[in-house]
């Protein structure tokens, strides 16, 4: 995925879901074949990108897939066709973030997860949205700028509080605010926030979709005893 490519789609992409589609009865072929698929083939991707040894390998089809957005919503005439849309092209972009975050491209990625909250913000879609703020200070964290990610991660708490409630979402936002909190060495507003994230025990099997939402706490005694370590508490890091 060349990065001039995809800095120039996400210019035009970023103009495309900001302003309404033109009057036109007819839906195009591009946008009406998107609609039809449905979430298959994005879902077919992140699959790829979970399982593949090389995640660089996934990169062609998602640069085919990016292009393929970009023409369904200038093809969109409706403003329900025009949210679906949207809200795939979110889950794509955060991909394209995964991949350029993957290998090492930092800048690009928070390029790409911007593009992505804001069009989760405007195919509605509120845990997407909160993702793609929280991956944007995941940015943050590895450059060792916990105070910049904290804002992200304020806003990320809020909108997940607004998305569905049998997802993972706001227990994961809550995990990655744990790492930041212990990164400024707030030792009480970490806690809470590891807490927060512990209660997504009480959630059952399908509060993940295995894409671009993965938490099921699985981790949280690892990343519980790593923010503890940071925080200079080795005695709790060991409980």
């Amino acid at each position: 995925m060349k990065r001039r490519d995809v800095l120039g789609l996400l210019a035009v992409t970023s103009a495309l879901v900001t302003l309404p589609g033109p009057d036109d009865a007819s839906r195009g072929h591009t946008a009406a074949a998107l609609l039809e698929a449905g979430d298959d083939l994005r879902r077919s991707l992140w699959r790829v990108y979970s399982l593949s040894d090389s995640k660089q390998s996934v990169l062609p089809a998602v640069r085919k897939q990016l292009d393929t957005l970009t023409t369904g919503l200038a093809e969109a005439r409706t403003a329900a066709d025009r949210v679906r849309l949207c809200a795939m092209t979110a889950d794509v972009y955060q991909l394209a973030g995964e991949l350029f975050f993957d290998a090492n491209r930092y800048t690009d990625a928070a390029r790409c997860y911007t593009l992505a909250a804001q069009a989760a913000q405007a195919g509605g879609d509120d845990d997407l949205w909160a993702r793609a703020m929280t991956r944007h200070a995941y940015v943050e964290l590895y450059a060792r700028r916990a105070p910049a990610a904290q804002p992200l991660l304020a806003a990320a708490a809020r909108i997940s509080q607004r998305g569905d409630s049998t997802l993972s979402t706001r227990h994961w936002v809550a995990a990655v605010e744990a790492e930041a909190y212990a990164a400024v060495g707030d030792f009480d507003a970490c806690t809470r926030s590891l807490d927060e994230a512990e209660k997504v025990h009480v959630l059952d099997g399908s509060s993940h979709n295995g894409g671009w939402l993965r938490f099921n706490g699985a981790r949280l005694p690892e990343e519980r005893g790593a923010c503890y370590l940071r925080l200079g508490r080795p005695d709790l890091a060991h409980e």
